[in-house]
C-alpha cells in the first residue's frame, strides 16, 4: 500500500477509469441552515452520463431475490 486503498492499475480495473485522477476540494456552503457541497459542472455532468442508464430502488419489507427482481426489470426495461 501506498496511503490509499486503491493503488496505481487496481484502482483503474476496480473503478473502470483512469487510476491516475486529480482531486480538486469543493469547499462546503450553507443553504437554508444545511451544509451543502455542489460538485463542479463538469463532475456532475459525467455522473450523469455514467449513471443515465441505470435503476436505483429501495425496497421495504421482505427481501426479494436477486434473480427475481432482475427479471421483473428486464421485463419492464424492453
Amino acid at each position: 500500500m501506498k496511503g490509499s486503498d486503491v493503488d496505481d492499475n487496481e484502482g483503474g480495473k476496480t473503478l473502470g477509469n483512469n487510476p491516475v485522477c486529480n482531486l480538486h476540494f469543493a469547499p462546503p456552503a450553507m443553504t437554508d441552515g444545511r451544509v451543502t457541497v455542489a460538485p463542479p459542472l463538469d463532475v456532475f455532468e459525467d455522473g450523469c452520463e455514467l449513471w443515465k442508464s441505470t435503476l436505483v430502488g429501495h425496497f421495504l419489507g421482505q427481501k426479494l431475490p436477486y434473480p427475481v427482481v432482475n427479471s421483473i426489470a428486464k421485463g419492464y426495461l424492453l
